[in-house]
């Protein structure tokens, strides 16, 4: 499955794409540019 979420740096966000992710989902997580995307990044 494809999955976007929007606000994915935010807490909720976040762990929403994490727990996605390890479910071997393909997640695309919208942030603001400013936001700090390094839990993100170690997620690929």
């Amino acid at each position: 499955m494809n999955a976007v979420v929007f606000g994915g740096s935010g807490f909720i966000g976040s762990h929403t794409v994490e727990q996605l992710v390890l479910a071997g989902h393909e997640v695309t997580a919208a942030v603001r540019e400013q936001s700090d995307t390094a839990f993100l990044d170690r997620l690929g």
